[in-house]
């Protein structure tokens, strides 16, 4: 009896990871597509597109210092 309350316990809690995981996929893929949609109209504004060109680099620079430095 008490393996199958706790087989039991563990079908719900793996149920319950699965619905929380389900939940969290479609969350991210809606901040997704909101900055796809956002991204399309940065092209009409100049500075920001600048601006996002930049911090895109430096966000590139920081990723390739820390991969150099995890490889050293």
């Amino acid at each position: 009896m008490r393996q199958y309350l706790l087989s039991e316990y563990l079908m719900q809690l793996n149920a319950s990871r699965i619905k929380f995981l389900q939940v969290q996929d479609v969350v991210v893929n809606n901040m997704k597509d909101d900055a796809a949609k956002e991204l399309l109209n940065v092209r009409h504004d100049h500075n920001i597109y600048i601006n996002l060109l930049k911090d895109l680099i430096v966000q590139c620079s920081s990723t390739w210092l820390s991969v150099s430095d995890a490889v050293v």
